[in-house]
This record gives C-alpha cells, structure tokens and sequence, in this order.
C-alpha cells in the first residue's frame, strides 16, 4: 500500500490558518456577533472564513457558526446565541448599497467588524473610507486581517493552461510538436 506524505508547504499553511483561527477565537473574546467584511471585491472574506471553518470547529467544537448576511438577513434573535460566535460573511463596504441592507435590529447585535484587507489590491484610501464608514454605521472596527493571497506565477499559469491544452491534443501530435523547436 502506497504512504501518502503531506507537502510541506501545504503542513505551513495549515498551521498558519490554525494559528491565524486561534488568534481570531482570542481577540474576539466575548464578542458573540462579529461583521467579516472588506473594502473591495476580491480580497478573499468568504474564502477566508471558509478556509477557517474546520480550524474554528476544532478549537472550539459547536461554538462557531459562520453565515451569510443573506442567510440570516430576518431576524437576528434566531441566530445570535449567548452560547455561540456568530461571524456573518457581510458584503464588501465599497458595495454601500449591499451593505445598508442590514436592519436596525441586526446592527444592534453586531459587536464590531473584521475588515478583510488583500495585501496587493487595498489602498490606504480604501482602507479609511472603509473604517470610517463602518463607524458610520456604529459597527467597531475590531481588527484587519491582512490578507495576501498567493496568485501563481506567470510561468505557473501558463504551465496550467499548456497541460490542459495537451490533454485534448492527440498523443501523435503532442509528441511531434514537442520535438519541434521555435
């Protein structure tokens, strides 16, 4: 039977997402309604909290729950518990017309807001126009998680796109057009 070995970096980035689940779980303290929003589309909220999902049940078996603001968009004494963290996947707060769709009732449940930056994409204007509009809204910036995506290199890319290709070329043509060169 074949031993599967983990890679290391894969072992890294588990420990970092763990690591990163544990601080979160710590600074959140007693909060029990937490906002995750961004400045901007594409800076990886969802992903993020879907990425932290297995760590947060392991840290914290049941007390955990991540939602859409879609999801529990009626009524917010279903879904904030005095025994759970409830971090709610919101819009990015450049989308404001997205964003105002939160109640009253429910702004009044949020204890504060993490604010999903991409290291590469958000500029400082964003970032503040973000901040201060949350405070606007009376939602307590908590913290930024600071978020710097990998995007694969160029060469990575096209060595992708080159093995996709060469699974729909015919075998004969591959070969030949290996040994031509440009």
């Amino acid at each position: 039977m074949a031993q599967h070995t983990l890679h290391p970096e894969w072992i890294a980035m588990h420990r970092r997402r763990r690591q990163l689940a544990a601080s979160l779980l710590n600074a959140l303290g007693d909060k029990k309604c937490v906002l995750v929003t961004s400045a901007e589309h594409g800076a990886g909220r969802t992903t993020l909290l879907n990425d932290l999902r297995s760590h947060f049940e392991h840290l914290a078996p049941g007390k955990v729950r991540i939602a859409s603001l879609s999801v529990v968009a009626d009524d917010p004494a279903r879904h904030v518990l005095p025994e759970h963290l409830l971090l709610i996947d919101g819009p990015p707060v450049q989308d404001g017309t997205a964003i105002l769709v939160i109640s009253q009732a429910w702004l009044a449940q949020i204890d504060g807001s993490l604010l999903v930056v991409n290291a590469r994409q958000t500029m400082r204007d964003e970032l503040n126009a973000a901040t201060h509009w949350l405070r606007e809204a009376g939602i307590v910036p908590l913290g930024i998680v600071w978020n710097e995506k990998g995007l694969p290199s160029v060469g990575a890319r096209l060595f992708q796109r080159t093995q996709r290709v060469n699974r729909w070329i015919p075998a004969w043509l591959n070969k030949w057009l290996s040994g031509v060169s440009l």
